[in-house]
């Protein structure tokens, strides 16, 4: 399709439908129902209108119709790259319930759960969204996004739209609630260090990519004069579904000339498929290896090994987000962008013990 050459207002502002009126030289009631395909307009108007339309870069409002009767907006967008299985989409029904209970409508959009779309995808949708003009877009884990997805969520905020991001940071100057994952990793690999530990694993897909993680990882080694080592550090490929990623974890494992006392895995699935493949080829969990997850899913309290875990405070970062939103709804708050970081909670269960020799 050939490039569609945009109009440039000089104040910044998107192009309002009397402006397509006054190009056209028409009034604001004959272009609306142009736009709209309604009402007696001729088909050389109608042609016309939405050339000029076109050529300006004029956006169609799905709610103004709703906005002109005199009803506050109430949609909000919550938008996610990728859908899982897991703790992430539950952070998302949370939320979702959350502004529900507050009387807003919450919606939530993605690509879908595997990788590989192009980026262009994920522009697209946002792009999407930002037409269809919600009171607010919800983002989460935005750390993740491209210049394209960037680019569109400026644009709406721009236009005067709230954006609130939540899990990770991101570089967009607005309200952010942030889920520490560093702090998480070093209470989890705290505990095994108290426990006598010191050949400690550290196992997740793109691991060498993530200086989130790994961070903490490395702190807490340091406290006791350790420091990761290579042979220790478990890697697979990125995007495949974590039971999976928790059975290659297993048999790399397995194969390993220098296995570790102890290891964390940042994800409950992965890990109760870890301890799992490792029970099939005799290794026990954790007479044999003490292991240490994150999120506190039920499924790991419910293993068949209850998982020690540091748990997501996921109530609490859906809440905080929803707060952050209505404060500047509401108008009681209308300053700089704010940042709230939450920290996990470290739950023992059967899954760690000291150290044998």
């Amino acid at each position: 399709m050939l490039p569609v050459k945009r109009f440039e207002s000089t104040n910044h502002h998107p192009v309002r439908l009397q402006d397509v009126a006054t190009a056209a030289g028409i009034s604001l009631a004959t272009a609306s129902l142009a736009i709209n395909g309604k009402g007696r307009v001729s088909p050389s108007t109608r042609r016309k209108v939405l050339q000029i339309a076109k050529r300006m870069g004029f956006e169609a409002n799905p709610s103004a119709r709703s906005l002109a009767a005199g009803h506050r907006g109430k949609q909000i967008s919550i938008f996610t790259r990728d859908l899982d299985l897991g703790v992430a989409t539950r952070k998302l029904q949370i939320l979702q319930g959350m502004f529900f209970e507050k009387g807003y409508s919450a919606s939530i959009h993605s690509c879908g759960y595997f990788h590989g779309q192009a980026q262009g995808e994920y522009a697209g949708l946002l792009r999407e969204l930002r037409r269809q003009r919600p009171l607010a877009i919800i983002c989460h884990n935005a750390h993740h996004f491209d210049q394209g997805m960037l680019d569109e969520l400026q644009t709406y905020a721009q236009s005067g739209g709230y954006l609130v991001t939540f899990d990770l940071p991101s570089v967009l100057g607005c309200d952010q609630v942030i889920f520490d994952r560093t702090d998480s990793a070093d209470q989890a690999v705290m505990h095994l260090l108290e426990l006598g530990h010191r050949e400690i694993g550290f196992a997740m897909p793109g691991i060498h990519e993530d200086t989130i993680r790994i961070n903490g990882f490395r702190d807490a080694l340091k406290r006791y004069g350790l420091s990761p080592r290579e042979e220790l550090l478990f890697d697979c490929e990125a995007g495949m579904p974590p039971e999976i990623v928790g059975m290659k974890f297993a048999q790399q494992f397995l194969k390993s000339q220098h296995c570790p006392s102890a290891i964390c895995i940042p994800d409950d699935t992965v890990a109760a498929s870890f301890i799992a493949t490792l029970y099939h080829h005799g290794v026990h969990v954790p007479q044999d290896l003490s292991v240490v997850s994150h999120d506190d899913l039920p499924l790991a309290a419910h293993n068949f090994v209850p998982l020690t875990t540091v748990a997501q405070p996921l109530k609490d970062i859906a809440q905080k987000t929803v707060e952050l939103l209505l404060s500047r709804v509401d108008g009681s708050y209308d300053g700089a962008p704010r940042t709230v970081r939450l920290c996990g909670k470290l739950i023992p269960r059967e899954s760690t013990s000291s150290v044998r020799k």
